[in-house]
């Protein structure tokens, strides 16, 4: 494409085979690599030193600043903030834009998803394989294989640990009801008092009423049975 060719020919810029850079993608850092089968979308910033892998993409809108290196099939959502570098801040008399600008840089791995909205800063290592989700904040580290998320974020689950498995509706309900079938004997235990052969409203006032005998009659008749004490004559 015309376009990439003027970016080639500044010299800042390789671009591997089959690669695709929008010339709506504002392409404005000292230096920029990229391998085969990479995507760069329209309104995508890119004021950064930047290396990375093959089939990589860089949706609209986001955001890389600075030094930032990252590997293969790495996957960057829209509006997310990459920003290798820091603005220095500890001399109080002047201001932050006078001041020097600092360069930890970014590394990203092979194989990370990086959702809409994420911000990276200055100085961290995403380990490959990884899963930053939507809206988080990486302000530390993030070892390979993790789902991160949250503000600041926060390990979620080693993707190489199975999910909890997927229990249907009727296994929840009927092991729900197992333990209430178990547990609802004593219940009306404890709400019978034995001394004037009535059940009570609750243990702190002891105070009898139909109330208290129709709810051990109900929940009884849910396992087709009937309080085991004998039904008092009103």
């Amino acid at each position: 494409m015309v376009w990439q060719e003027k970016l080639l020919a500044t010299g800042k810029f390789r671009i591997g085979n089959n690669s695709y850079i929008s010339p709506k993608a504002k392409m404005l850092g000292p230096h920029f690599s990229c391998g085969e089968n990479c995507m760069i979308a329209a309104d995508s910033l890119i004021r950064a030193d930047l290396e990375m892998g093959e089939h990589c993409s860089i949706n609209s809108f986001a955001v890389l600043v600075g030094k930032i290196r990252m590997g293969s099939m790495v996957r960057i959502a829209s509006h997310a903030s990459i920003v290798g570098f820091n603005h220095g801040y500890e001399d109080l008399d002047t201001p932050f834009f006078c001041q020097p600008v600092t360069y930890n840089g970014i590394t990203i791995g092979d194989n990370v998803w990086i959702g809409a909205n994420v911000l990276i800063v200055d100085g961290v290592t995403v380990g490959a394989h990884s899963i930053i989700a939507a809206g988080a904040v990486v302000t530390k580290d993030v070892t390979e294989y993790s789902i991160v998320g949250g503000n600041p974020a926060r390990l979620i689950r080693d993707r190489r640990r199975p999910r909890s498995s997927n229990t249907s509706v009727e296994t929840l309900l009927s092991t729900f009801g197992d333990k209430a079938r178990e547990e609802y004997p004593h219940i009306l235990n404890d709400a019978y008092d034995a001394s004037r052969n009535c059940y009570v409203d609750n243990q702190q006032n002891r105070e009898f009423s139909s109330r208290a005998w129709c709810d051990a009659i109900e929940i009884a008749a849910f396992f087709n049975e009937t309080p085991h004490h004998s039904v008092r004559s009103f």
